[in-house]
């Protein structure tokens, strides 16, 4: 897909930016984010231009991934880890510091990341098929993205975003276990090591990534986080 770079002309930017515009931790607080708000800090033309074009590489450099090899496949994940480091896109490869131990440099990435995920929002919201595909490769890379980060820190992330769940106790996973095996006769075990309860969701029970039960699904820790 070619980058339409007349989405210049949409943006509605500030050109009289004040370099003093104050991050803080409370804005950013992880390396992951949900995207919710567009954040409200004015830009000059061209650094919004600049990252607009490197955010289309990284989607680039993701849906290129996903054409080469299985999806989070550990293949995938070296590819698009090289890539994004050739593209200089540091925050999607970095795991999140310990709540309120992020540097200023590590803030001002994270600002930028939600930047250039809401410019190309705008530069592919003129079509169906635009919207899609930016859609599809935005989640890509959420997920892998979510895979990078140490346990501790995704819990931290539904911490700050006041989403709870709760874990399976061992007997709980062990009688899953012995379930599944006794219906498929599957012997690969660990997939329930560390498995959550969640609300149900339409589009996870039709991918089949997680056992579905009365009112809930179980699902593998660093998946829930990409169901979310």
């Amino acid at each position: 897909m070619e980058f339409n770079t007349s989405f210049e002309s949409k943006l509605e930017i500030d050109s009289n930016y004040e370099d003093g515009a104050v991050i803080t931790s409370l804005d950013f607080a992880h390396n992951l984010q949900f995207y919710e708000t567009p954040p409200t800090v004015n830009m000059d033309y061209r650094p919004a231009v600049d990252l607009a074009i490197q955010r289309h590489q990284v989607l680039l450099a993701v849906e290129m991934a996903g054409r080469r090899f299985p999806k989070f496949s550990e293949n995938y994940m070296k590819f698009l880890d090289g890539q994004l480091r050739e593209i200089n896109f540091q925050i999607a490869i970095s795991s999140s510091y310990a709540s309120g131990q992020a540097t200023s440099s590590i803030l001002k990435q994270r600002q930028e990341d939600a930047q250039s995920h809401f410019l190309l929002l705008i530069a592919f919201s003129e079509t169906f098929q635009d919207r899609q595909w930016f859609l599809q490769q935005e989640v890509d890379l959420s997920h892998f993205r979510i895979l990078c980060e140490r346990n501790a820190s995704i819990r931290d992330f539904l911490s700050q975003n006041n989403i709870t769940y709760e874990s399976i106790s061992e007997d709980e996973k062990e009688h899953q276990r012995k379930e599944l095996f006794a219906g498929c006769h599957s012997a690969k075990v660990k997939y329930f090591k560390k498995m959550k309860k969640l609300p149900p969701e339409e589009e996870a029970i039709e991918q089949r990534r997680f056992v579905m039960q009365w009112e809930f699904y179980k699902v593998p820790f660093k998946e829930s986080v990409a169901l979310l």
